[in-house]
């Protein structure tokens, strides 16, 4: 008689669960994506259920079992499938809660998880604690009450009421949507947030250590980000020393210790993608493509003394050059043809030479067509001396400059060192520059720069923004040193990412991202262009002085060699006329 009481007993758990299993099979069908793997995970349930779940759901399912020492291989299959599509059967709250605890340790994206408990009467206040303790928010639960009605719940962490509340709501059966937007209004509820001061990306202001004020690109950008969920904000940690860091064999350095160790939940400004970073924590979408190039000092003058040869390297000199040849050749043609009766004995290229000077000559002849090209000759020379003494003033205060730097295997040899960040010292792994590349803290890279702008012999690797916030003038290489892609990086299983995430493209798609760095451009072409049009009037140095010297010297000596040339040209003929 006990064996036919307990036969309808079984029959109506039996019964029971299969509703439970195609209620999951349901849902797991309309929500979750067929060409992604969804893992189905159990622990002591009867494999009927998993073989069903297995002959229904459309999809493709990877089976895994509780029995086996999960705990060591949770990981791996984390790696391959990622969780993100799971069906939970667990019997007692223990095994949930015991996946969800061996899951944490290595989950970066939060998952997705349809839990079905098949022991009736359980209460469902305790399995969505145990889901916000966890960071999983995007849970169905499917059980059975002890009315013996099958209901499925979750919970929102932020309704108004309180942040963090995990009391379940009962959703319709019909419901188009199974997992609803939760964190699209925080209600003023925290978010944590590691912040460094890095400009023109972050400026943070602050009083007695406290910060007061958020700026900057990125900070503007995080802000607003804020206003758009309706958070208040939480600063766990703000540094304007050291290094952002990254994320080395599972563990954090510099600010994303804060990330990794689950302090913050987001880190202001956005950074360089590299592997560490990437796999270990959750990145939004691509704000930026930043401009790194290398930058080194300006380029030295050199010869001051060669500034006298800039008369003969001016403007005006071609001109007056071809001129005075044309001059002369007509001039003398004009002489042999006319044959004058009174000519000068001077030269016709002395005689010009001696009123380019300004000196006094003689030059009346008895050919109107030879006096008039004379006329025209002095206010030709009127006017180019003019142009000319212009052109000589400006040449004195331009410099002759050394070769300007071109890559940056040739650059390394005419100077004293050359780094920046860490991040790009990974750039030259393997290569001859990786030993001599010398590792910067991100708040040294200004300092540095404003020493190369000041002439210290060094090449910094950095972006066109800081070049610009500092308004420093550099020689830039022309190749560039790389163009990566900067993202906002978020705590692993943080599940308000992917809100952030999508707030974001937003405003990249919406060209509101594009819009303030062309502001910050803006108003750096503006400071720019306003510091060109105001003149500065800079006397000569004594370096240029001394050149002038030197100049004057050399034409003496030019002088002094024509004026012997000229004494024994005299004599000569004296010589000649005599006999």
């Amino acid at each position: 008689m006990v064996i036919l009481r307990l036969i309808p007993i079984f029959l109506f758990n039996a019964e029971l669960q299969c509703s439970l299993i195609d209620s999951a099979i349901d849902i797991a069908n309309s929500v979750y994506k067929t060409d992604q793997a969804t893992s189905v995970v159990w622990w002591h349930e009867d494999t009927a259920n998993i073989t069903k779940i297995l002959k229904c759901y459309d999809g493709v399912v990877i089976t895994v079992s509780m029995n086996y020492g999960i705990d060591k291989k949770l990981q791996a299959i984390y790696k391959s499938t990622g969780f993100k599509q799971t069906v939970f059967i667990a019997s007692s709250i223990f095994e949930y809660e015991y996946f969800l605890d061996m899951l944490k340790k290595c989950v970066i994206v939060p998952i997705k998880i349809i839990l079905v408990l098949t022991k009736p009467g359980v209460d469902i206040s305790e399995v969505t604690k145990i889901a916000w303790n966890n960071g999983l928010s995007d849970i169905v639960i499917i059980n059975e009450e002890s009315s013996g009605n099958i209901t499925i719940s979750t919970y929102f962490p932020y309704d108004g009421s309180d942040c963090g509340n995990y009391v379940p709501v009962t959703m319709n059966k019909d419901a188009k949507i199974i997992f609803p937007r939760k964190y699209s209004n925080f209600y003023g509820c925290p978010i944590k947030v590691t912040l460094y001061h890095f400009l023109p990306y972050v400026k943070i202001e602050e009083n007695n250590g406290t910060v007061t004020a958020i700026g900057g690109i990125d900070g503007d950008m995080f802000m607003l980000l804020i206003r758009q969920i309706n958070a208040s904000v939480i600063i766990v940690r703000h540094a304007k020393e050291g290094n952002m860091g990254s994320v080395i064999n599972g563990t954090g350095t510099g600010s994303f210790r804060d990330l990794v160790e689950g302090n913050a939940d987001i880190l202001v400004p956005a950074g360089l993608v590299n592997t560490g970073r990437y796999l270990n924590t959750q990145v939004s979408h691509v704000i930026e493509t930043s401009d790194v190039y290398w930058c080194g000092p300006n380029r030295r003058e050199i010869y001051v003394w060669a500034k006298v040869l800039y008369h003969f390297f001016s403007h005006s000199a071609p001109y007056l050059f071809i001129t005075s040849i044309i001059f002369t050749i007509v001039t003398t043609i004009l002489k042999k043809i006319k044959q004058p009766a009174s000519v000068s004995k001077d030269g016709v290229i002395f005689k010009s030479f001696k009123i380019f000077l300004g000196q006094e000559t003689k030059f009346e002849t008895n050919s109107s067509i030879i006096n008039s090209l004379y006329v025209f000759w002095i206010w030709f020379c009127l006017i180019v001396r003019i142009v000319y003494q212009g052109d000589l003033v400006d040449g004195l205060h331009k410099p002759f400059l050394e070769a300007p730097l071109t890559t940056l295997e040739e650059s390394v040899d005419r100077v004293e060192g050359f780094g920046g960040i860490e991040a790009f010292h990974e750039l030259y792994r393997g290569t001859s520059l990786w030993s001599r590349y010398t590792v910067l803290r991100l708040h040294e890279v200004p300092i540095y720069v404003s020493k190369v702008s000041d002439g210290k012999r060094f090449l910094i690797a950095t972006d066109q923004l800081v070049l610009h916030q500092l308004r420093r003038v550099v020689q830039v290489l022309e190749i560039p040193v790389t163009k990566p892609h900067m993202c906002y990086y978020m705590r692993p299983g943080w599940p308000a990412a992917k809100e952030m995430d999508q707030l974001i493209l937003r405003l990249i798609e919406t060209g509101f991202v594009d819009k303030i760095f062309e502001d910050f451009n803006y108003e750096w072409i503006k400071t720019t262009e306003a510091a060109k049009e105001k003149q500065n009037f800079k006397p000569i140095d004594m370096a240029t002085l001394m050149a002038c010297f030197y100049g004057l010297f050399a034409f003496w000596v030019v002088c002094f060699v024509v004026f012997i040339f000229e004494i024994i040209y005299f004599k000569l003929t004296q010589v000649k006329s005599n006999k």
